[in-house]
């Protein structure tokens, strides 16, 4: 549970025990956990990072990077995407669009755009309030799984 994790979670080392990929087709860093669902790492990271360095905040106080994911072409379910801090308490939102700050995101397969290199592309920004570190929870029809991140400036 993410609030177990809350207090065992050091900044310090957030995010870097996850595994990073290079998908031939895409110059950036993927985070990859064991399932299907593989997060794109924006902004040149070699590290499970996201940086809100130059993302203005909102005027409900958030500021958001894309958060790019990609599905391998063979995974054809739903995807729902949930997001916590869990080195300290702290909340996440997500956007399709301008000005929406979301809870969760929910994907169905007729939201998957063309594959293209064995992915299929899902677009989205992530909202954060503060830097710290973060778990995204993945649930699909035949998989569950957390990817880790440290949210930086």
């Amino acid at each position: 549970m993410l609030g177990a994790a809350a207090s065992t979670t050091r900044l310090s080392t957030c995010g870097d025990s996850q595994r990073l990929r290079q998908v031939q087709g895409y110059r950036e860093k993927l985070l990859a956990g064991g399932g299907p669902v593989l997060l794109m790492l924006v902004g040149g990271e070699r590290r499970p990072r996201i940086s809100i360095a130059q993302s203005p905040t909102d005027k409900l106080g958030w500021r958001g990077q894309k958060t790019p994911w990609l599905v391998r072409r063979s995974y054809r379910g739903p995807l729902a995407i949930t997001a916590r801090r869990i080195d300290r308490p702290g909340q996440v939102r997500f956007a399709l669009g301008y000005g929406q700050h979301l809870r969760r995101l929910a994907y169905s397969h007729d939201d998957y755009a063309r594959p293209a290199h064995g992915f299929y592309g899902l677009p989205s920004t992530t909202l954060f309030r503060s830097t710290g570190c973060y778990a995204f929870h993945l649930t699909g029809k035949s998989f569950t799984e957390r990817l880790v991140v440290r949210v930086v400036a």
